[in-house]
Order: C-alpha cells, then sequence, then structure tokens
C-alpha cells in the first residue's frame, strides 16, 4: 500500500484582519498579513481557534509598520517572519512565545522597545529577538499583572560588528565593539543574570 503526503490545509483569508491562514490540528497559522496598517494587532484567535503560529515571512517587507502585538497562545516565530520591516518600532509580546526561528526580526533597524507579559517562572524569550539587532533596545518585563511596581525596566545598549581578515588562518574574525553585545549575553536558557547585567553598569 502506497501512503501519500499529507496535504496541508488550504489557505484561509480574513477580511477582518487583512490576513491569509491556516487552520489545522485545532490552532492556527497566522500565514501572512495583507493589510498596510502602521499598528497591528494579530488576533488571539481565527475562526474560534488560537493562533499559536506565525509563519516564515508573514511580515516581511512592511516598511511602514511601527508596531506590533502578539497574540498570548503564540509559541512560533517562524524564519524572517518580520525581515526588513524596517519602521518597526514597538512589539507586544506574551512568554507563551518560546520558539523563534533565525532572522525573524533581521533588519528591523528602529525597533526600540519591546513589552514582555510574563512569571517570573517562566522562561524569557526575547534573546533571539535582540541578537537580531545591534541597534539599542529598551525591554519593559511585566510580572503577572500590569502594575507599575511588578516591573523591570532593561535597557540593552547598542554595538558594532565588524570582521577581520585573519589571512595566515584563511578566516574571517569576529569583532565587536560596545558594550551592547555583553548586555545580551547576560540572557542565558532563558534566564537573566541581573547581577551579571548590573555590574556593566558599574563604571567604578
Amino acid at each position: 500500500m502506497i501512503v501519500g503526503k499529507k496535504q496541508k490545509s488550504p489557505v484561509l483569508e480574513s477580511e477582518k484582519y487583512q490576513a491569509e491562514y491556516y487552520i489545522e490540528q485545532e490552532q492556527a497559522e497566522f500565514v501572512k498579513y495583507l493589510g498596510q496598517e502602521e499598528e497591528y494587532e494579530i488576533p488571539a484567535q481565527l475562526d474560534g481557534y488560537p493562533v499559536k503560529s506565525l509563519a516564515a515571512y508573514a511580515f516581511s517587507e512592511h516598511r511602514n509598520l511601527t508596531a506590533v502585538h502578539l497574540p498570548p497562545y503564540l509559541e512560533h516565530i517562524g524564519a524572517h517572519a518580520f525581515y526588513n520591516c524596517r519602521g518597526l518600532q514597538e512589539l507586544s509580546l506574551y512568554d507563551r512565545l518560546v520558539d523563534i526561528d533565525d532572522g525573524a526580526f533581521k533588519n528591523c533597524r528602529k525597533l526600540c522597545h519591546m513589552t514582555l507579559s510574563t512569571s517570573p517562572d517562566r522562561k524569557l524569550v526575547i534573546k533571539n529577538i535582540l541578537m537580531d539587532s545591534t541597534e539599542g533596545i529598551g525591554v519593559t518585563i511585566y510580572y503577572d499583572s500590569q502594575k507599575e511596581s511588578e516591573r523591570a525596566e532593561l535597557i540593552f545598549p547598542p554595538y558594532l560588528v565588524e570582521y577581520e581578515e585573519n589571512t595566515p588562518a584563511r578566516i574571517c574574525e569576529k569583532q565587536a565593539y560596545g558594550s551592547g553585545e555583553r548586555y545580551r549575553h547576560c540572557l542565558y536558557d532563558g534566564q537573566l543574570n541581573f547581577d551579571q547585567y548590573d555590574q556593566l553598569f558599574d563604571f567604578s
């Protein structure tokens, strides 16, 4: 007996949300943004199913987009999902997001602030986003609520990367200038080492 390859569900289109999407295994995948709004909130549900995945290139090249709000059930962002969104400045997200593919926020050169809603026992999901940019980015982390007293305000400074040729070894060596990369490396395995982070501010 020859077993055929399972066919992917047909692409659906929502006029309300200006989007293409799939429904499969009782969850939705946001496939492509069709609109031109400067600020966009990805819906939490499509056809009554939670939006848990954002496809590769879903928002790529939308250069007039300045702010995006990710839905609370989102778990995965595909490769280059926001590639070349050069006007993107603001991003809000939740801690159910656990998987961000390479280059998802590549060339988002104006991204300057993220807001993350999470719990103290959850892993942080922002390192992949931070490593896609050498620009300075501020991060506000809310723990369990939107109370001003239960938040952390973080700054990840800019830095410059150059590649210098090592002719005898026939390789190019990466050189980072500025403190920004060191701040990003305070995030490891989904946890922020606050002591290491704070020590970077010690100029004595």
